[in-house]
């Protein structure tokens, strides 16, 4: 978790139903949420407890400075920092820490609305069509493949290739 977030726990079980082990095994489902109603699960030996809390979090992200258009490559100048609840941000809110410059929108976001990992993607570094050499390599072998990108992809996307052989 991101040293920038701040975090307060409460429980909310009632203490006459908590775990009378003085060590108990814990163990969080928070199904990707960092705020909120949450489950913990206590295990005391073979026998287990749900308890309950509530996780406030706050936290730096990143919000639109001004509208940006679907195909924005965003720079400094379109975003900024903002510090608030994290409860009633997008599940996927990018972080501050993330780095979001030359990533380009998916769609038209507003201004001082959160960017979330859904409205962003990598810039293409292949177009569809683009020649492409596929290089096979074994123990003491190398072999070349020259084809046509399929599709566009970033950095780290997978690509289908239809090489000259077909």
């Amino acid at each position: 978790m991101d040293s920038s977030l701040v975090q307060k726990v409460t429980l909310k079980t009632p203490a006459r139903l908590l775990p009378g082990c003085p060590s108990p095994q814990l163990q969080l489902a928070s199904h990707g949420r960092l705020s909120g109603n949450m489950n913990v699960t206590a295990r005391c030996g073979e026998r287990r407890y749900f308890l309950q809390i509530h996780v406030r979090t706050r936290g730096d992200y990143w919000v639109a400075a001004r509208a940006l258009p679907a195909g924005t490559s965003l720079s400094a100048k379109d975003i900024i920092k903002e510090h608030g609840e994290l409860a009633s941000q997008p599940r996927n809110v990018i972080f501050a820490t993330q780095p979001v410059t030359s990533s380009l929108t998916t769609r038209t976001i507003q201004a001082g609305q959160p960017l979330s990992a859904t409205m962003l993607r990598a810039p293409w570094k292949i177009r569809q069509g683009n020649p492409v050499v596929v290089v096979s390599r074994g123990l003491g072998f190398q072999i070349r493949y020259y084809g046509k990108a399929m599709g566009d992809a970033a950095v780290g996307d997978e690509l289908r290739v239809r090489l000259a052989s077909g």
